[in-house]
Formats: structure tokens, C-alpha cells, sequence
């Protein structure tokens, strides 16, 4: 029935009473699988976005595992 978006809300107006955000990052359909960790996420400020280093250090990791048989 949609899609989750993470939303910034920006300062109000004065005078204004609605609050007004800009859709920073769009999740995906809220029911695909996995949706209930994305948010859990970032709910929680649990990191989830890496640096390029650690992104290399990943696949590096990941080659080794695959070469092992793991």
C-alpha cells in the first residue's frame, strides 16, 4: 500500500501548524521483505551506510570466503 520514505522535517514557519519535510531516502514498498530491518534501523540509529574503506575490506573479505568454500 505504498512506499516508505525517511523524511527530514524542515523548520517551521511562523505561523505555519502543518509540519513540512523533504523525502531524503526512499525505503522501497512497505511490504517487501527485509522493510521491518530498514526500519528497525533507522528507528534505532543503528549504523548501516559504511565508508568506501570498509565497503573494500567487505568484498575483500567476501573473495577470501568464496575461495575457502564458506
Amino acid at each position: 500500500m505504498g512506499q516508505v520514505v525517511v523524511v527530514e522535517l524542515q523548520p517551521r514557519k511562523s505561523g505555519s501548524h502543518r509540519p513540512i519535510g523533504v523525502i531524503t531516502e526512499i525505503l522501497g514498498d512497505n511490504l517487501a521483505p527485509g522493510m521491518e530491518i530498514e526500519i528497525a534501523l533507522r528507528n534505532h540509529d543503528i549504523p548501516h551506510v559504511w565508508s568506501e574503506g570498509v565497503e573494500k575490506q567487505i568484498r575483500q573479505f567476501s573473495r577470501r570466503g568464496a575461495r575457502r568454500g564458506c
